[in-house]
């Protein structure tokens, strides 16, 4: 699964690294609860299930972060 808001560099990265056609290429913005849902359902169509998410958006949330929870309005706000 590579999920990037530049479909077209998400394709370019599976091209690289996918060693068969099971991999899965989603547009996604991490900041869209909407995006989030969409990613999960397709993933789970795909797999049956979610073993591990890494979110590498290049984000920081100064002070918001605690033991890994953010409120989603932060989240969405970019705060």
């Amino acid at each position: 699964m590579i999920a990037d808001i530049n479909e077209e560099g998400a394709k370019a990265t599976a091209d690289k690294i996918a060693q068969d056609e099971n991999t899965l290429v989603v547009k996604m913005n991490v900041a869209s609860q909407d995006d989030w849902k969409q990613t999960v359902e397709a993933t789970l169509g795909k797999w049956g299930r979610v073993d591990t998410v890494v979110n590498n958006a290049g984000t920081s949330y100064p002070n918001k972060v605690r033991g890994n929870v953010i409120q989603l309005r932060s989240w969405e706000d970019g705060n």
